[in-house]
């Protein structure tokens, strides 16, 4: 077993098979490619955070190429989850805690890192890498106002 901590602070508690024997019995899950780092904390590299349905998708999972390559020897499995939707808030809160580089949608955990790791202040506004970023990053985009309309015609 390892313990996977989310965002929010909750922790999620994975059974762990090798990536080269994934279970056929496996169902409904959340999981992890991931590999050991061999410290004191036996801590865990993910590689790819994900949620599955009633499908042999782990299997012939596209991401489980790209995560061998990168050392990915562990499958974390999580079965503990009642609902897709139980699920889904699993993914986003351990992908909001952990970078993953084979999961296309930043996390959070990446999105701050990036813009933060480049503030020279809070209130650098004009800086690419100050909040007008942060609003890219979060797909935030100003778009112009149209002109208001002029209801009375007497006044230009």
């Amino acid at each position: 077993m390892h313990g996977w901590q989310g965002a929010s602070g909750c922790w999620y508690y994975f059974s762990i098979y090798p990536i080269a024997a994934i279970p056929s019995w496996i169902r409904e899950c959340n999981y992890i490619f991931a590999r050991p780092r061999y410290d004191i904390a036996q801590a865990r590299e993910p590689f790819y955070i994900g949620e599955k349905g009633d499908t042999g998708r782990l299997e012939r999972h596209e991401k489980l190429g790209p995560a061998l390559r990168l050392g990915a020897t562990e499958l974390h499995i999580h079965l503990s989850a009642k609902s897709r939707w139980e699920r889904l808030e699993i993914e986003t809160d351990l992908r909001n805690a952990h970078p993953t580089p084979l999961n296309y949608q930043p996390s959070t955990a990446e999105t701050y890192r990036s813009i933060i790791g480049g503030m020279t202040s809070p209130f650098d506004f004009g800086a690419p890498s100050g909040l007008g970023a942060l609003a890219s990053a979060l797909g935030i985009v100003s778009e112009p106002r149209p002109a208001p309309l002029n209801l009375n015609p007497a006044v230009g």
